[in-house]
């Protein structure tokens, strides 16, 4: 049960260790309850540094007795997943449509694919390198998190966890693509001081540090330091670390603030003043609720090294704002429906998204009471904002937990989980999906949207049951999305129901919730670069005007500038001759020996983000067969 006065929550930092104990040892949140990290503390006030330590030592004596616990850096798959093409459970082909549902038509609408990764997954996150390497947070449970990781585009997934990080209630990952450098963190026995590691070396290695002063909803980000702040040594980013920093859960969190690093991630200091500090809440809030809370989304930080962090704060969508790393913020409430209080059903607006491009436009996403996805933009730093627009993809009928990235000025893109179930539907039937949506005009008064589910709703739901603004089922209470080098967007989703429609209701230590499960979307307009940018060279030497006694010829391919080539497959008179996979680029073609004749020589190339190249040639040859 909620338990809201301002008593229990200013321990934060006790607190949130029992409240950790509570999660490891009870088995975890169930689906019932309202919010995010928050349980039942009845006859747990006292607290106190002796029942910090008992909560320390009940869990450090878990993690000794369990080997999964210790060895979690060598963590097999939990689930026995293969992926080909990326096609099968995924939803099909986009929707075009605009603002208020309306369907348009539109060319070139992606394709959704879908990716198992075979690892657990629990509130999941993704970062992808300037080079397409593909990082997310892989929690096979309780006590064994880690970083699942793909070098050919979610083919295949290798696993690896820093030694520190023994348990986690919250995985999350980031990946600074300036540097290649992989930051993860999770919530652990000691909330207050969570562990929080980088590697250089695409985890193989991990330096682990502790940022303090946080409880909950922690999320890393960087880039560049503004003008007349103090400057990074050793490291070109400035990296932060944000969350929760009084009370625990969205529901009933009271500040939230920043620590920032600068020397790379090594160590961490607070920043001068939170960016979301305690707050009344408005007028027509329930008394049981006397102070503002929310969840803690990812901040960005644009060219100039300004620093912006939303929030659904008390129900309406802010978004805060620092120039100084930190030390000051100012707030901005976005115009648009609010997500009020409801005393009855405890919903309101909890993540909200925003994105930086590199000219310094803004956009923003947020769900409000009416359960849509709302988006606008801004392009003054955040001083006035666009009309929001309703974004609900045609034939959804509600959303939760949306993010947001963006590639080149104006193309963005944003994942949500949904249901298309009729409202009628009863609630513990409903069946949930994941959604991947993208706009190559975001900027425009009327931008056209490109949607589509990545998972197939008939066959292949991801949750059935209650879903909340906050939290839908066992898939936890955040997803993310983000834009990869080769121009597609990539979002991140859990699979409660990995058996057809059985779904995982367990929340014990060591059960996983779920499988972590990789979208794409391929084939539509690129959100970095140009559509030549994807395109692969194909080249067929040339045909003589005469037959030729000996032919025989190499077939030479060239990666795109964006993306890979996926396969090549090489036909001769319509019988597949040769298929070629990795990074073999040339295919050898001997005609020779065979009888006199006409022989077509068709050659076909898929990339990664969907393109189909296609060339054909026709020779001769003169040789009888002997």
């Amino acid at each position: 049960m909620p338990c809201h006065p301002r008593r229990v929550l200013r321990v934060a930092g006790v607190l949130a260790v029992i409240v950790l104990a509570a999660v490891v040892l009870t088995g975890g949140r169930d689906q019932g309850e309202p919010s995010g990290h928050l349980f039942d503390l009845a006859g747990q006030e006292q607290g106190g540094e002796e029942a910090e330590e008992a909560a320390r030592e009940q869990i450090a004596r878990y993690v000794e007795t369990h080997p999964r616990a210790r060895a979690a850096a060598a963590a097999e798959p939990q689930y026995p997943s293969k992926n080909t093409d990326g096609e099968a459970g995924s939803g099909g082909t986009a929707v075009a449509y605009r603002a208020n549902g309306r369907r348009v038509d539109a060319s070139g609408a992606p394709d959704a694919r879908l990716f198992r990764t075979g690892f657990g997954s629990w509130e999941p996150s993704i970062g992808i390198t300037k080079e397409g390497t593909i990082y997310v947070a892989a929690r096979n449970s309780n006590v064994d998190p880690g970083v699942a990781r793909s070098a050919d585009d979610g083919l295949t997934w290798t696993h690896s966890n820093p030694p520190e990080h023994q348990a986690s209630v919250d995985p999350f990952v980031w990946v600074d693509r300036a540097t290649g450098r992989v930051f993860t963190t999770d919530i652990s026995p000691s909330i207050s001081c969570a562990p929080t590691s980088f590697s250089n070396d695409g985890g193989k290695s991990w330096t682990t540090t502790r940022v303090c002063g946080h409880t909950d909803y922690q999320k890393l980000f960087g880039g560049p330091p503004p003008a007349g702040a103090p400057k990074p040594q050793g490291y070109p980013s400035v990296v932060y670390f944000c969350a929760i920093s009084e009370g625990v859960g969205a529901q009933t969190s009271l500040v939230n603030s920043c620590s920032k690093s600068l020397d790379g991630g090594k160590s961490f200091s607070l920043t001068g003043e939170p960016s979301y500090p305690e707050r009344e809440s408005p007028p027509g809030s329930p008394a049981a609720t006397p102070v503002c809370d929310g969840a803690a989304s990812p901040g960005v930080v644009d060219t100039k090294g300004t620093v912006y962090v939303p929030r659904g704060w008390c129900g309406e969508p802010y978004l805060a704002i620092s120039h100084d790393e930190g030390d000051s913020w100012t707030r901005v409430k976005l115009d648009g429906k609010p997500f009020p209080y409801d005393a009855g059903n405890s919903t309101w607006a909890s993540d909200s998204g925003v994105a930086v491009d590199r000219d310094l436009n803004l956009y923003y996403v947020w769900v409000a009471e009416d359960l849509h996805p709302y988006f606008t933009t801004s392009r003054d730093g955040g001083k006035t904002w666009a009309k929001p627009l309703d974004i609900l993809p045609p034939g959804a009928t509600r959303t939760s937990n949306p993010a947001i990235d963006v590639g080149d000025p104006g193309k963005i893109a944003i994942s949500f989980v949904g249901t298309n179930d009729p409202k009628s539907t009863p609630e513990e039937k409903t069946r949930y999906n994941a959604y991947l949506a993208q706009s190559t005009d975001a900027l425009a008064d009327d931008p056209t949207f490109f949607a589509a589910t990545v998972n197939d709703p008939k066959t292949n739901a991801l949750w059935i049951g209650s879903c909340s603004p906050i939290r839908c089922g066992n898939m936890g209470d955040f997803y993310d999305v983000t834009i990869g080098p080769d121009g597609t967007p990539h979002g991140i989703f859990t699979d409660s129901c990995p058996v057809k429609d059985e779904c995982i209701t367990d929340t014990t230590i060591t059960t996983p919730r779920g499988e972590g499960i990789l979208g794409q979307l391929v084939g539509g307009p690129p959100l970095v670069g140009t559509v030549a940018d994807q395109q692969p060279s194909v080249t067929l030497p040339p045909a003589p005007r005469t037959c030729r006694s000996r032919r025989a010829f190499t077939i030479r391919l060239r990666q795109p500038r964006h993306g890979k080539l996926r396969r090549a497959t090489v036909f001769v008179n319509g019988r597949r001759v040769k298929v070629l996979t990795g990074r073999r680029l040339r295919a050898r073609v001997d005609l020779r020996g065979l009888p006199r004749g006409r022989y077509r020589v068709r050659i076909v190339a898929l990339t990664t983000t969907g393109r189909r190249v296609v060339r054909t040639r026709n020779y001769r040859t003169c040789t009888r067969r002997s």
